[in-house]
């Protein structure tokens, strides 16, 4: 079972449900020269667009999960996840 923590989600948690819709993601986070970038696949080589986050401010957790490529599964979560990160 997976805990709740003050921010929601434990983060091994929160990964294993993001790793289980991976295959119907349309966007993939992932880091790209220092930054968080978007993708429209987990394998592309090529992001569609670089944010200004930089991955080295982020948690140990969140750096880990951006290593895996965080699967998105629509806009609006891309938005939510892009802020939850930036904050």
């Amino acid at each position: 079972a997976c805990a709740k923590t003050a921010r929601g989600v434990t983060d091994g948690c929160r990964y294993a449900q993001y790793g289980e819709r991976a295959e119907n993601a349309e966007f993939f986070l992932r880091s790209s020269g220092g930054y968080v970038a978007v993708y429209t696949g987990q394998k592309e080589k090529e992001p569609v667009t670089v944010t200004a986050i930089e991955v080295s401010n982020l948690r140990g957790a969140d750096r880990a999960m951006l290593e895996k490529g965080i699967p998105v599964s629509d806009k609006s979560e891309l938005l939510k996840l892009l802020e939850d990160l930036g904050s």
